[in-house]
């Protein structure tokens, strides 16, 4: 039973500890966290442990996720780590890099809470090719890719010549001008001036 909201002072016997919350249970505990890491036996059809840790309740997995995967690393350095399985709680850039940087895969499902906060409207969708499809309804042209950003890059098919017109020219173009702030009156105020 946790007690919230007593003015009554308490004692803590491990100065370490920390509050952390428990999204399975839905509830918050007081103490530590095991991270373990294993790997899978083929043989035996299990999972062995290879590292443990102890951490703060508070600490996200993402985080205690990167810390033990380094530390596992450092003790068997001749051990050849080819793919890292996690929870979506490692659904994050910094852990695809650093994965990506080691020349590890990476099994990762995606994080279903961060779906649907976009900062604008999602005016595209994706075919079950995972090419993206335009607000128009046209498969976007694949323009190569980004190694900076690992990204691959797509352009407009109409701006690209691969069709000759589209119903949605307008709104794409008045959204794309008001992300960039080109479409703001202070900027048309401003380009009239020059």
């Amino acid at each position: 039973m946790v007690v919230r909201d007593c003015d009554y002072p308490r004692k803590f016997s491990d100065p370490h500890a920390r509050w952390g919350w428990d999204s399975y249970h839905e509830r918050w505990f007081y103490g530590y966290m095991e991270y373990i890491l294993s790997v899978y036996n083929d043989e035996l059809k299990c999972d062995l442990p290879l590292y443990l840790r102890m951490v703060q309740a508070s600490r996200h997995d993402s985080v205690s996720a990167v810390v033990s995967l380094a530390e596992a690393r450092k003790l068997y350095p001749d051990f050849k780590f080819g793919s890292f399985c996690a929870d979506s709680a490692s659904d994050n850039y910094p852990t695809y890099e650093l994965l990506h940087e080691w020349e590890m895969n990476a099994f990762i499902p995606l994080n279903e809470k961060n779906k649907g906060h976009y900062s604008y409207p999602p005016h595209v969708t994706v075919d079950d090719n995972g090419v993206p499809i335009c607000m128009g309804g046209h498969t976007m042209v694949n323009w190569g890719f980004n190694p900076d950003r690992c990204r691959i890059k797509y352009r407009c098919p109409l701006v690209t010549g691969n069709v000759k017109s589209c119903s949605c020219k307008q709104d794409c173009w008045q959204m794309h001008l008001h992300k960039a702030g080109l479409g703001s009156s202070s900027f048309h105020r401003c380009s009239q001036k020059k």
